[in-house]
């Protein structure tokens, strides 16, 4: 195979992804293009993109959704939770018109490790739940009853302690693809041990909840239903 060739089989590979022809679509243009010219193909390793697609027109947020919310303010945890709706197909507006796979709750503690010994000084139970692997008309894998709250704090004082969750709009991805969507939202949770939360520095820890049951913590790492609880260790 001479280089001019191969350059341009790279070339018909950019074009195709661009128009969003799946990984098995370009390879069979591909071949039949080579094999129209009586050349025989390359071994090519063509690499499926794993970016995420915007979902402008495919997911949104519910219209009615509480984007943030204080869920301990110095060392009093709210009875109720962040309630973040969905993320559902545009022109849905009733979670109820989707099939759901099931709910899932995750535990996950947010534990603070004296930086001289290591020693965990201070631990926070967060509880982040939702549906998950909604499907609407047959296809898709959406979110909904998006919900997180504080369940306890074991430490030695909680004097202080706030906890403020979010759930950005801005985040909404899609995971999956523009024909089988798999939503995707960021949950922001801000920590602080200070009397005063909005006045003083605090820890920041990002989430992802996703349509097909999985939560990203921010360690990159995931939980499933298979796993649903983990620990963010910070300092």
């Amino acid at each position: 195979m001479t280089l001019k060739l191969a350059a341009s089989l790279v070339f018909l590979n950019l074009v195709f992804i661009n128009r969003g022809l799946a990984l098995e679509d370009r390879q069979t243009a591909i071949c039949q293009l080579t094999g129209i010219s009586g050349t025989e193909p390359p071994m090519l390793q063509i690499q499926p993109s794993k970016t995420a697609v915007p979902l402008k027109d495919k997911i949104e947020p519910e219209p009615v959704i509480e984007e943030n919310k204080i869920l301990v303010n110095n060392g009093v945890f709210s009875l109720q939770p962040l309630y973040g709706g969905g993320v559902l197909p545009p022109q849905v507006l009733n979670e109820e018109e989707l099939q759901w796979l099931r709910y899932e709750d995750f535990h996950v503690s947010l534990k603070q490790k004296n930086p001289k010994t290591s020693v965990i000084v201070s631990t926070l139970t967060i509880r982040i739940s939702f549906k998950y692997g909604g499907k609407y008309r047959g296809k898709g894998a959406y979110l909904g009853d998006i919900r997180a709250r504080a369940l306890k704090s074991e430490s030695s004082n909680t004097a202080g302690l706030s906890l403020a969750a979010e759930l950005p709009r801005s985040s909404v991805e899609n995971c999956g693809s523009i024909n089988n969507p798999v939503s995707s939202i960021g949950l922001i949770l801000n920590l602080s041990f200070k009397s005063n939360f909005y006045e003083n520095a605090f820890q920041s820890f990002k989430f992802g909840l996703r349509g097909d049951g999985t939560l990203l913590l921010p360690s990159q790492d995931f939980l499933s239903p298979a796993l649903t609880s983990g620990s963010v260790y910070y300092q």
